[in-house]
């Protein structure tokens, strides 16, 4: 691991399985795309477990997408994997929250996280904009089962708002960190759409720390 932040996370996704509640449905989906797929730790989880169907990555940043090809070609090379480097937005507008209140709130490890979201800062000025939407467009979406996972710092409900293929979806699982009264106002919000939107929606408290909840919805 490159630092102490990607040693965690891997830890967090991979070691203590944070995603395990929604385990039992991979061999019953087609289609898993991956929103926020960083360095691709959730990917390789997936494929660790034997998922059989596809996979598309979603993420800005191309070191971090790199490392993603990089880290799923050597241990999955027959893996069915799609990389598109950019971020979900509309039109002009991305869909993620600053990230000078993001580092001040969640990130207090000590100089080293500090340089990297400073350095990841950069990165993401100018990204290439995807609309979840166009990217469901232009995917064989019939008669898949189709899972949406959504690791991308509190810009959920702005993408799910927007989102028209809803009837397309069996299963959405979103990464939410709890950190501030606007967030957890914005968390009831998200909740109440799903609720609408799927026949169940359940929410677990993460395995790694008690300031991260995990979203599972159900078709």
């Amino acid at each position: 691991m490159n630092s102490r932040y990607d040693t965690a996370l891997w830890h967090e996704v991979v070691k203590k399985e944070e995603y395990q509640v929604i385990k039992s449905f991979l061999p019953h989906t087609d289609l898993i795309i991956d929103l926020g797929a960083y360095k691709g730790f959730f990917a390789w989880w997936v494929l660790k477990n034997h998922f059989k169907g596809k996979l598309i990555l979603v993420e800005p940043v191309k070191d971090f997408l790199d490392e993603a090809k990089k880290l799923l070609q050597k241990d999955f090379p027959t893996a069915d994997v799609q990389f598109f480097e950019c971020a979900i937005g509309n039109g002009d507008k991305v869909f993620y929250q600053d990230l000078q209140r993001w580092w001040h709130s969640w990130f207090d490890y000590g100089d080293i996280e500090i340089k990297f979201l400073q350095k990841f800062k950069k990165k993401i000025i100018t990204p290439k904009i995807c609309n979840l939407n166009n990217i469901f467009s232009d995917i064989n979406i019939s008669s898949q089962r189709i899972w949406i996972k959504m690791d991308i710092e509190w810009a959920e409900l702005e993408i799910l708002d927007d989102f028209t293929y809803w009837q397309n979806i069996d299963w959405l699982v979103i990464e939410y960190h709890l950190l501030n009264k606007d967030l957890n106002d914005k968390f009831d919000n998200l909740f109440q759409l799903l609720n609408k939107k799927f026949k169940k929606t359940k929410v677990f408290p993460s395995s790694y720390t008690d300031q991260v909840w995990l979203i599972a919805s159900f078709r």
